[in-house]
């Protein structure tokens, strides 16, 4: 099957996914609010955040073993593969337990001590906080075998794995409104039975069905001191960007906590759904792109992975700019008939929010590139000294009086500044045009973006909110970014492959 095709369809899976959890996070959510109230909501929120504090050391480790195993499966070496899984499942429990002992001191001090939660909720924060402890430490040993999943592109069952996840979870919200027993400790610990049985479902299937990881059980001390040593190198210059963005991202719920409260929490937790949601419409399309191009680099096979890194930039840019622009004007309309009630802030936190998105975005590909190519560290820790300015400088304007939603002002001010150093460093190792990419990757999505906003935005404020509305705005959207993209942003070689894209899709 050709990579394009592959693409396609591992895409079409995603998006699928994709589809069915933006419209049931919706309801989702509305259950939410309403079986938890705004108070255990934004509770829920600011717990979270603490263990928001060690996903950094999580979420680091995932990517790289996801970059490692893919990269041993590109170079068709089976053996070097298992010991590539082997060393990769040593390091992660090693790491798990360094992660328990610092999520168990570190949740005892925020959680009774600095986090401002009301008194009666102190006991159902920590049962909270001892649920996401478990989740968060069975969900990273079974890390291992969900990136072979993926290197292995086997989208088909992960995405039905998580269809179905996001059912059963909006089953538990449901679930919420129906009983009157602590509905946050409730909550917390259906969460963590569900998470368990989702990752030990994966972890089961991927040993039944792949050779890797069945011949990983036969050889448990195949692991390889090189390769210890080279996947930590990469994680920790890694670590170092993944602790700024914890800095912009759990930093500001406590600085929201520490100076609104948990009722503005709810409020930036929101936010924080829309926006994610609203990435995942670039992610599906990424999501398939990505182990591609790690391998393109295992097989040694610069052209091709170059060529889809800076496809992956248009894509991501141009999948979240289908409903970006219709999101932020007509967010208001949207909260009305989504939510209960709409915490205050709620609309100006995700405008801003999707806007630090779609910024973030521009740079997607030159990450995957350098983690592809293994030169991060003068990368991460330019990355690492511009991300980790956002708490100091959110802090001393909140100190001084400024509105809450300068902490977003900051984060984007900052991603601003990092774009152009992230260009600059993966010209210097893999000779990027930096002139392209500006013109096709930044100016021309952005002149678009500002265009349509302005247009959209004047048709809102002349005429009165319906659905019919919302519904004509989107898919004119949708139109002009698209024949924006084909013409404007697409050069020849990428307008064929999309032409090939469409074409094999209609054909099924």
């Amino acid at each position: 099957m050709s990579t394009t095709k592959r693409v396609l369809i591992n895409s079409s899976f995603l998006y699928i996914k994709t589809i069915l959890t933006v419209v049931i996070s919706i309801f989702l959510s509305r259950f939410l609010l309403e079986g938890l109230g705004i108070q255990d909501y934004g509770v829920y929120n600011v717990v979270g955040g603490v263990i928001g504090l060690m996903s950094f050391v999580t979420a680091t480790l995932s990517n790289s073993n996801s970059r490692f195993i893919a990269v041993s499966i590109g170079k068709n070496d089976i053996n070097n593969s298992v010991i590539v899984f082997n060393t990769v499942k040593a390091i992660t429990k090693k790491v798990v337990s360094y992660i328990i002992i610092a999520l168990i001191v570190v949740g005892i001090i925020f959680v009774n001590f600095i986090l401002k939660i009301p008194e009666d909720r102190v006991f159902a924060a920590n049962i909270v906080y001892a649920c996401m402890i478990v989740n968060t430490a069975y969900s990273l040993l079974t890390a291992p075998y969900s990136s072979l999943l993926y290197a292995r592109e086997k989208f088909k069952f992960i995405t039905t794995l998580e269809i179905i996840d996001i059912f059963l979870k909006l089953g538990i919200a449901y679930l919420l409104t129906q009983t009157k027993t602590d509905n946050l400790i409730l909550y917390a610990v259906l969460l963590m039975l569900l998470s368990f049985l989702h990752r030990t479902v994966l972890k089961q299937y991927c040993i039944k069905t792949e050779i890797i990881a069945q011949k990983s059980k036969n050889e448990k001390h195949s692991v390889d001191k090189e390769i210890t040593k080279s996947l930590l190198s990469f994680s920790g210059w890694n670590l170092l960007e993944s602790i700024g963005i914890i800095t912009i991202r759990q930093g500001s719920v406590f600085l929201v906590n520490v100076f609104f409260g948990v009722v503005v929490n709810a409020a930036y937790g929101i936010a924080t759904v829309v926006n994610t949601q609203m990435l995942q419409f670039s992610a599906s399309m990424l999501g398939a792109i990505k182990p591609i191009v790690y391998k393109s680099f295992g097989d040694d096979n610069k052209e091709r992975q170059n060529f889809f890194t800076l496809l992956t930039s248009k894509i991501g840019i141009i999948l979240l700019s289908f409903i970006l622009v219709p999101v932020i004007c007509e967010i208001d309309f949207i909260l009305g008939i989504w939510l209960v009630e709409i915490p205050r802030n709620t609309a100006i936190f995700i405008k801003l929010a999707l806007t630090l998105s779609i910024i973030g975005q521009m740079s997607y590909g030159l990450i995957i590139t350098m983690q592809a190519y293994g030169r991060v560290r003068e990368i991460q820790i330019a990355t690492f000294i511009l991300q980790i300015l956002n708490f100091p400088i959110s802090f001393i304007l909140l100190k001084i009086g400024s509105p809450v939603y300068s902490i977003y002002l900051v984060a984007i001010s900052i991603e601003v500044v990092i774009l152009p150093t992230r260009l600059f460093l993966t010209n210097k190792y893999l000779q990027t045009n930096v002139n392209s990419y500006l013109i096709n990757i930044v100016f021309k999505p952005a002149l678009f973006l500002v265009v349509t906003y302005f247009m959209f935005n004047y048709v809102v404020n002349s005429s009165e909110s319906s659905l019919i509305r919302l519904l004509a705005i989107l898919i004119i959207n949708i139109l002009l970014t698209a024949l924006y993209s084909y013409f404007i942003i697409f050069n020849k070689a990428e307008k064929q492959i999309v032409s090939g894209l469409v074409k094999s899709f209609t054909k099924k």
